[in-house]
């Protein structure tokens, strides 16, 4: 008995400390710590967030039952095992400091692997990259393809191509400059630091103000805002940046790791582990916190009743949902204001390997609306199709056009900028995260003044509902954050029933 109530114990502090934001990794008891009957749990969305949830309670005893909008589970993790490559759409690499990721893949039986990288030792060298420019690629391979106004440039070549840059900047090619920057003195210390009042002015900042009393020139600030993560420099929290700075700079430990299956098998095997599996289709209505239970209403009229729940639905599907009774002003203020960075993948079949033509890199970072072209490659490291991702300004172009629309457009954006590749590619699928009405983007990003104002409030618990996701993580990022919101949510919900 003594030794039950002294597990327990230990197990809410390891909550507590989860809660707070500390490193809660994937080692809770399998087994109810209370002998009681465990209440009901509702856990909305069945992404990742929502999956870690739901096996983090049944762990403890309760009835769960997971309800996805989509007909299909795992959220921004979805491999199109259809297409070249078979690329994903949302997360596919993990970094060595994602803990929690590992510690799933291994209770799961799923298996984790360092990525065919093209020219690594897994494949040996790169077949489509080549002509390696003056300054060698710190990778150990040619570097990227820079188009930019009009102009083709190795990224080995850059240090001599736009005189106009400082020499800091002009030793650091595009796709790294903003990154070098953030890193460059950041004041964030560590990785709640972004949450103390001690840096309201930065969060009242915009990044684009903060770069330039970096001494950033105006021709940087125009390369910094292709592909910045957000929609604009102007548009960003200077403390929301320096906040992913600091969180890349802790996870630096060794190369990544990736699905070697795919994430839809990853999800799946997650999925499997639970007692019961999600019920899909059901895009929720509504939902009513009254003194003795949680009421979900989906579209269609379907009703499901739970003692509690937790919500890992996005702030911009939030912003659309009927609360009963309607929350504090500051947390609607949250869910309606906060916004998720635009995000669009092109996916291109190679019908010829234009890159034998041209002799240039496979890899292109691009002033178009089309921003970073990246190779497929199958298991053997050919490259068997290209894939665009395009953030902001260039994801908005591309999201005002209807699907066909986007893909002819798509290939004649790259058959400008490499004429070899007129022909060669053909795009053959999309995916607009800030189109889907389950995501309404990729990830949050903050405005100027939008920190200190409504991220208290942003994963605050409502009622009966507890809330996880992305956006409700505090010193993780991507996947390994919406794990660390899970352990956040459930030890809430622990610590309120203790």
């Amino acid at each position: 008995m003594h030794r039950r109530c002294s597990t327990r114990r230990q197990f809410l502090r390891s909550m507590a400390r989860a809660s707070a934001g500390g490193a809660l990794l994937w080692s809770l008891p399998a087994m109810p710590l209370m002998a009681q009957p465990r209440p009901r749990v509702l856990v909305l969305g069945a992404g990742l967030a929502g999956l870690r949830s739901a096996l983090l309670l049944e762990d403890q005893g309760f009835d769960v039952t997971v309800l996805e909008g989509r007909s299909r589970i795992g959220g921004r993790l979805h491999t199109l095992d259809d297409l070249p490559g078979r690329p994903e759409t949302g997360g596919s690499v993990l970094g060595r400091s994602y803990l929690r990721m590992q510690g799933m893949a291994e209770r799961i039986g799923a298996s984790l692997e360092t990525p065919a990288m093209g020219h690594g030792p897994k494949t040996g060298p790169c077949k489509a990259c080549h002509a390696q420019g003056k300054v060698p690629d710190r990778r150990g391979g040619p570097g990227s393809l820079i188009a930019w106004r009009g102009r083709m440039v190795l990224q080995g070549n850059w240090i001599d191509a736009l005189p106009e840059l400082s020499e800091r900047e002009r030793q650091t090619s595009p796709d790294r400059l903003l990154a070098t920057y953030l890193a460059a003195e950041n004041p964030l210390q560590d990785a709640e630091a972004w949450t103390r009042a001690e840096h309201a002015d930065l969060d009242a900042t915009s990044l684009e103000t903060y770069l330039s009393k970096l001494g950033a020139t105006p021709t940087a600030l125009q390369l910094m805002d292709v592909a910045p993560n957000c929609p604009g420099l102007s548009k960003a929290s200077a403390l929301w940046a320096l906040r992913d700075s600091q969180r890349r700079a802790a996870a630096v430990g060794g190369l990544p790791l990736e699905f070697p299956e795919g994430a839809t098998v990853f999800i799946e095997k997650l999925a499997g582990a639970l007692k019961q599996r999600p019920i899909t289709g059901q895009v929720v209505a509504s939902i009513a916190s009254t003194p003795e239970k949680l009421v979900v209403v989906c579209v269609g009229g379907k009703m499901y009743e739970a003692e509690y729940g937790i919500s890992t639905l996005p702030l911009p599907v939030l912003a659309r949902l009927k609360f009963d009774p309607a929350p504090p002003a500051g947390q609607l203020a949250a869910f309606r204001e906060i916004a998720c960075t635009p995000i669009t993948r092109t996916y291109f079949r190679i019908t010829r390997p234009f890159w034998e033509q041209d002799g240039l890199p496979g890899t292109m970072w691009t002033d178009s609306a089309l921003e970073r072209i990246f190779p497929l490659r199958d298991p053997a490291g050919e490259v068997v199709g290209l894939v665009s991702h395009a953030d902001g300004p260039g994801a908005e172009r591309l999201d005002a056009m209807d699907q066909e629309q986007r893909h002819r457009f798509a290939e004649q954006v790259l058959a400008e900028l490499r004429p070899a590749t007129k022909g060669a590619v053909e795009a053959v699928a999309s995916v607009s995260w800030a189109n889907d009405p389950f995501a309404g983007g990729a990830y949050p990003f903050y405005a100027p003044g939008q920190i200190g104002r409504l991220r208290p409030m942003a994963a605050q618990a409502w009622g009966r509902l507890h809330f996880a996701g992305e956006h409700a993580a505090i010193t993780q990022p991507g996947m390994e954050g919406a794990s660390e919101s899970a352990d956040r949510a459930v030890a809430e919900l622990l610590a309120r029933l203790a």
